[in-house]
């Protein structure tokens, strides 16, 4: 048993050393929002508990933003770095209000929580929250292994797939930074060892939905992960479960519908319970997201919006913008690497649908998940921004790393013994491409 742990204790090893160094060494301010969710991360070390939406940024927040550089983000005037009162200050973005308030706090009371154990021995409060990050990012990588060896071929090749997707610019970048984003392959992992591995098809759905929940909890655009819970139901119903089950009518296959619907309205329940439990403590009357989502607006149409949410999803290494988190992962090496990763991934999907596989049906099973889950996420994102901010809104790539995940294991899994080593090694080249721009 503990043999089968070893690789992905490597891996966990191996990702970790990458993602915390990036944390410890880079002092600038990420673009993905990181003020905002160091934010969230202190006021729930001063008690504010749940952070009520239209909160103004704390001092602490305030002053990490001011006092470090900033790397491809909306900067703060660097004069507020040592002033007293800058909370309150005009020249703070989207009038002070930490747009992430309603956000639900799994991720935050860790961060939190980590850190002050950090603080304990004398690492800084922000430094400390990015090591949290870093070691979920980790964990998340070691687990979708552990998912992966369930059906793979090989161990070695299904740590080699997943060590380059988790070496990738964009990933590392989310994972070694201040986001509820580092937990979307631990969140991967649990879906699909819920939905896939489990047992019996009613403890898959009580599982997925579960893990849809927590998913909600945690950020609303981990409704992605419900989604993709809910193909890999759907995907192992038709492949495992129709054969068995005779005399469907059309009550049963609503009742069918119903269920598989399931982990995405626990996610969505979730997600939007906890905001409105957060806006019932807004005091303060100002709007929730100080203006943010106005700078977010687009004048697509929703077929267009959904094309355009669709290329984002297919670009989970960051495409050409905005790019990696840090401008130390920008390496012409390191983008060229994440292409062949996410090229790989999605032929990949693409060939689980069009051609007969011989590999384990799960890991068929799961790239053909992604597959739908991919255009059925971008027309409700589509639906659920026109509702949320009346209108159009843009989608980040890095929303897709569920979906990154979820495809690495897959192709892993489906990678034959012979292959191994040449794929193991790959995943290594990737890991040392992104080590050229961290020690340049």
């Amino acid at each position: 048993m503990w043999r089968g742990w070893l690789l992905p204790v490597v891996l966990f090893l191996l990702v970790l050393l990458q993602a915390a160094t990036i944390a410890v060494t880079v002092k600038a301010i990420s673009p993905f929002d990181e003020p905002a969710h160091f934010d969230y991360v202190v006021q729930l070390q001063h008690g504010n508990f749940p952070v009520p939406a239209g909160q103004r940024y704390s001092q602490e927040a305030v002053q990490n933003w001011a006092c470090r550089p900033t790397d491809r983000a909306a900067s703060l005037d660097a004069a507020l770095c040592g002033e007293r009162g800058s909370a309150n200050d005009p020249r703070v973005l989207f009038g002070g209000i930490n747009y992430e308030a309603p956000f639900g706090p799994i991720y935050y009371a860790l961060a939190a929580l980590g850190s002050a154990i950090l603080g304990v021995v004398g690492v800084q409060d922000f430094t400390g929250a990015r090591l949290v990050s870093a070691v979920l990012y980790a964990l998340g990588a070691a687990l979708l292994l552990r998912v992966a060896q369930r059906m793979a071929f090989s161990s070695v090749a299904a740590a080699g797939v997943i060590l380059a997707a988790s070496s990738t610019g964009l990933a590392l970048s989310i994972g070694a930074t201040i986001s509820p984003d580092a937990m979307a392959f631990l969140g991967t992992a649990a879906v699909i060892a819920s939905a896939v591995l489990t047992r019996t098809w009613r403890s898959a759905l009580l599982w997925t939905m579960l893990v849809g929940a927590v998913a909600g909890l945690t950020k609303p655009n981990f409704i992605l992960i419900a989604v993709l819970g809910t193909m890999l139901l759907a995907l192992r119903w038709a492949s495992f479960e129709r054969p068995s089950v005779t005399g469907w009518n059309a009550g049963r296959l609503l009742r069918l519908g119903a269920g598989l619907s399931l982990p995405v309205v626990a996610s969505a329940a979730a997600s939007a319970g906890w905001a409105t439990l957060a806006a019932a403590g807004n005091q303060t009357g100002a709007p929730t997201d100080g203006g943010l989502h106005l700078l977010l607006q687009s004048s697509l149409g929703p077929a267009a919006r959904a094309a355009e949410q669709m290329w984002a999803l297919l670009r989970p290494d960051g495409g050409t913008a905005p790019g990696p988190a840090f401008t130390v992962l920008d390496t012409p090496l390191l983008r060229a690497a994440g292409l062949i990763v996410v090229l790989a991934t999605l032929g990949a999907c693409l060939c689980a649908w069009l051609w007969r596989m011989e590999a384990d049906p799960r890991s068929v099973l799961v790239l053909r998940a992604v597959a739908l889950a991919v255009p059925v996420s971008a027309v409700m994102l589509v639906a659920i921004f026109w509702m949320t901010y009346q209108g159009g809104h843009w989608t980040a790539s890095r929303y897709a790393l569920p979906f990154l995940g979820a495809a690495s294991v897959g192709l892993g899994a489906t990678v034959r013994r012979r292959a191994a080593v040449p794929v193991a090694l790959f995943g290594i080249a990737v890991w040392l491409a992104a080590w050229v721009g961290i020690v340049a």
